[in-house]
């Protein structure tokens, strides 16, 4: 029976971990978009075209970057006077 409870609290123990690394990967991942966003931003307001602002953000998170298709409608959503760098972008 204590082999049994060992085992069960192994795996107990695997699955936390399982889930806490879930938990980090993917708050991670937002943290690196929420940059990337007010990257985008900062690029517009300085004049950069949607081209330029990818090939930046391209060029620094490597394939962590996004797509020029979300480059190309966040710099719209930025130079049509969105503020925040926050949650979606605007549609269209």
């Amino acid at each position: 029976m204590c082999l049994f409870f060992e085992l069960l609290m192994d795996l107990l123990k695997f699955l936390l971990c399982c889930v806490l690394v879930d938990f980090l990967f993917v708050h991670g991942q937002m943290a690196r978009r929420e940059e990337q966003w007010i990257n985008i931003k900062f690029l517009t307001k300085s004049g950069k075209n949607a081209t330029e602002v990818w090939r930046a953000l391209r060029d620094v998170y490597r394939d962590e970057a996004l797509s020029y298709p979300q480059v190309r409608l966040w710099h719209k959503c930025f130079k049509d006077g969105r503020d925040t760098a926050k949650d979606n972008p605007c549609s269209g």
